[in-house]
C-alpha cells in the first residue's frame, strides 16, 4: 500500500434528487493506472446499467443518486498469492482454487491493496478499509460505496462496501454483494461452515426458512 495525495476525482453524477432522501452510491475503482481512467468509465458503467436493470432497483431507480470517481493506481490489477497448502499468512493462499489461478503470485502496488484470499478464500477479494474511506470523504453525499477492481479473476465481497473484479460475471457480483452490503442479506446458497441449513427456495426441495 503507498500513500497516494491524488485527490478524488469525480467522474460523473446521474442525480435523482436531494441526498438528503435519496440512496446515494459512491462508485470507485482500484489497479486503474492514469492512462486506464476511461475503462475505468467503461467498466462503472456496466455495473450501473446491470444494477438499474433489474427489479426492484430498476423500479426504484428515481430515489438513487450514482456518483463515480476516479483515483489511480501505480499498477494495474490486483494482488494474487501463491497457493501453498496450509498457508495462514495473507502471502500465500491455502485455497485450492488459487491453483488455478492464471496470476498466482502477482503482486500489485495499487491504490486500495485490492487482493485476493482474504481469510483463505481465494474468491474473496478486500481493500484497505481506511484508505477507501479516506478516499470517499472527499465526496461525503454517499450512504454506499461500491468498488469495481480491474482484474480479470472472479472475485468479490460484501460488508463495510460492495466489491467486484471486471471478470465477466461482474454484473452479477456486484448486484449479489450490494445485497450483503446495503440490505443486509444473507447468502441465498448453502456452504459449508455457514452455520446455517442447506436449503433450496428455486426448486422447493427444502425451501429456506
Amino acid at each position: 500500500t503507498y500513500a497516494n495525495a491524488a485527490p478524488l476525482r469525480i467522474q460523473s453524477q446521474v442525480n435523482a434528487g436531494n441526498p438528503a432522501n435519496r440512496v446515494d452510491i459512491l462508485v470507485l475503482g482500484d489497479g486503474y493506472t492514469a492512462s486506464q481512467q476511461g475503462l475505468f468509465d467503461a467498466d462503472a458503467q456496466i455495473l450501473h446499467d446491470s444494477f438499474f436493470g433489474l427489479r426492484p432497483y430498476k423500479d426504484y431507480r428515481n430515489f438513487v443518486n450514482w456518483t463515480t470517481g476516479f483515483i489511480a493506481s501505480k499498477q494495474s490489477g490486483a494482488t494474487h498469492p501463491p497457493y501453498q497448502a496450509g498457508c495462514t499468512q495473507n502471502t500465500c493462499c491455502s485455497d485450492t482454487a488459487a491453483q488455478s489461478d492464471p496470476l498466482a503470485g502477482q503482486v500489485v502496488n495499487n491504490r486500495f491493496d485490492a487482493r485476493f484470499c482474504t481469510y483463505q478464500v481465494h474468491r474473496l477479494v478486500t481493500i484497505n478499509y481506511p484508505a477507501l474511506m479516506a478516499a470517499a470523504s472527499a465526496y461525503p453525499d454517499w450512504d454506499e460505496v461500491m468498488v469495481v477492481v480491474n482484474d480479470p479473476v472472479y472475485g468479490g465481497a460484501g460488508g463495510p462496501y460492495s466489491l467486484t473484479t471486471t471478470e465477466q460475471s461482474a454484473d452479477q457480483i456486484v448486484l449479489h454483494e450490494y445485497g450483503h452490503s446495503f440490505s443486509k442479506l444473507a447468502d441465498e446458497y448453502y456452504y459449508p461452515g455457514s452455520g446455517t441449513p442447506s436449503c433450496d427456495d428455486a426448486s422447493n426441495t427444502s425451501p429456506c426458512p
